[in-house]
């Protein structure tokens, strides 16, 4: 028997502690938990939304661009926040914005910072493509897609360098992609009044994306086996404000601009259906290709990517839910194509995006195809494709940069910009000023504005309507300032005598680039040179 503590046998305790400490991990350990991190489904996802937001800060402090459109919601939601009403110019209740709910949200903004208007929008944007990625992540894994085909498709969406520019200058694109995809993922999740309520917030955003809503009711109908009677109330009942308040402001419940637009850019337009189509298909690639000739290939990888998405598509037999893609790709290129709105390719994003979810699900099928090829192979095969992916997004994603920088550079700051500053610093504050580019020279300017295509000015529509060339509206409606193309100045004079060189002179001029406005058109430079008249003294 051991009747004292030294009988005992003695521990090593310092040894017992080490026994029972966790091993150090190793180099190799070290290296294994990461990649197992990675290849986890939140690894995947955070992974992704790292590079998206990387390369959109990269662009962003590359070229500091902001579209030239996105100045004009700018000066409503100033007008907004200063509780001026919801105009451009005071006292004329036009509706004169596409994008009530971006209005909205910067006026809040800028009662928190009324001086940064370009910061907050592009918080907006920055956050909506991020949120969208995201949710786009999760609602694909949501309807049982794999991480390994779902990643394709969102990969596309974080390293497109056409999502680049919409996230972050300025504009609606991204907002509305992000209310796209937060109401279909409610719907998913069997929340018909919240994908209700997002459905109406969307319509707020956009109204030409009604498409995506009926989209999203034809679907539902087709999972649920009954019509979506909750979703679709709500969706009313959520729009309804809006359209009551524009109807009792604006007198008008549709945005003006909506009839400027169809006035300058489709009546009496000839270009047939097939070429407009042409237009929209070449533009659902991957990236954005350089504007140069010898790129009919590009027609050919159209052709490729659009049966890769048609192959994709066989997952709506299987994920119902899916058949929204379809629905709407096929609705959506149809509106594109009868309306002809091709001028401004932002129109395409919504059914790009669409493409892309289409088109990764199908090259994700093409992948598991290939299981029966060694592993060793498929790693291979994958590490080139990733390789040559990133390869061609970045390389065009620099070509887009350079180019919007240089826009941003010589156009928007080199005269836009100083135009509008000259105009606030030399007329009176109650003069007019007639001019195409309505948005950097509006805001700064902060003078009564008169744009040629008519989306703040009934009477420009008007007029145009009547086919009244631009010297004669310029007669009619008598600005006080004009602001003109250099070369369009040198064809006006041309045509002397006229009303215009009895009435106004040379005010200033602005040419960042040098540009001849007498020698051949060259886009950068001639979109840099602008004249200003005012009134002959």
């Amino acid at each position: 028997m051991l009747d004292s503590p030294a009988d005992y046998p003695q521990v090593n305790e310092t040894a017992v502690a080490e026994a029972a400490a966790p091993m150090p991990l190793t180099q190799s350990h070290r290296v294994e938990k990461c990649l197992s991190l990675v290849r986890s489904s939140t690894g995947q996802l955070i992974s992704l939304l790292g590079i998206a937001l990387i390369v959109r800060l990269v662009w962003l402090l590359f070229t500091n661009f902001t579209y030239e459109d996105a100045f004009i919601t700018f000066r409503f939601a100033e007008r907004l926040a200063a509780g001026q009403g919801f105009v451009y110019n005071l006292g004329e209740r036009i509706y004169g914005t596409t994008t009530p709910l971006l209005t909205w949200l910067l006026a809040g903004w800028l009662t928190i910072d009324p001086h940064a208007v370009v910061l907050g929008a592009r918080i907006i944007g920055l956050a909506s493509g991020l949120a969208m990625i995201a949710l786009a992540w999760a609602a694909l894994g949501r309807l049982g897609i794999t991480d390994a085909r779902r990643f394709i498709p969102i990969a596309l969406l974080a390293c497109s360098d056409k999502l680049w520019v919409r996230d972050t200058s300025g504009m609606e694109t991204s907002l509305v992609i992000c209310l796209m995809m937060v109401a279909w993922y409610a719907a998913i999740r069997g929340w018909p009044i919240r994908s209700g309520l997002l459905a109406g917030l969307l319509l707020w955003t956009r109204i030409d994306l009604i498409v995506w809503v009926i989209a999203l009711i034809i679907t539902g109908w087709v999972v649920e086996r009954q019509p979506p009677i909750r979703l679709t109330i709500v969706t009313a009942l959520a729009y309804a404000p809006w359209l009551i308040f524009a109807a009792l402001y604006f007198g008008d419940p549709l945005p003006y601009t909506i009839t400027a637009k169809w006035q300058a850019y489709f009546v009496g337009a000839t270009t047939p259906y097939l070429d407009h189509l042409a237009i929209i298909l070449r533009w659902l690639i991957p990236f954005s290709p350089p504007d140069r000739p010898g790129l009919e290939w590009l027609s050919y990888l159209c052709i490729v990517v659009l049966a890769v998405a048609a192959w994709g598509a066989r997952e709506i037999r299987q994920v119902k839910w899916l058949a929204i893609l379809g629905v709407f790709w096929g609705m959506e290129i149809v509106t594109l194509t009868l309306t002809r709105t091709t001028f401004q390719s932002r129109y395409f994003v919504p059914l790009w995006w669409a493409t892309m979810l289409l088109f990764g699900l199908g090259l994700g099928s093409i992948w598991r195809s290939l299981s029966g090829v060694s592993a060793a192979a498929r790693k291979l095969m994958g590490a080139a494709a990733i390789a040559g992916g990133l390869t061609i997004l970045l390389g065009s994603g620099f070509d887009q940069a350079v180019e919007y920088r240089d826009i941003q550079r010589f156009v928007n700051d080199g005269a836009l910009k100083p135009i509008g500053l000259w105009l606030n610093s030399h007329t009176p504050p109650d003069a007019t000023v007639m001019l195409e580019p309505l948005g950097y020279i509006g805001y700064y300017a902060d003078r009564p504005m008169i744009d040629e295509v008519g989306l703040i000015s009934p009477p420009i529509v008007a007029l145009k309507r009547d086919n009244a060339p631009l010297l004669d509206q310029v007669r009619i409606v008598q600005p006080d300032y004009i602001v003109i193309h250099c070369d369009d100045v040198v064809s006006w004079l041309d045509s002397a005598p006229n009303d215009f060189v009895q009435h106004y002179q040379h005010a200033a001029s602005f040419n960042p680039l040098n540009y001849d406005p007498k020698s051949a058109p060259a886009d950068l430079p001639r979109t840099a040179c602008y004249e200003v008249w005012g009134p002959r003294r």
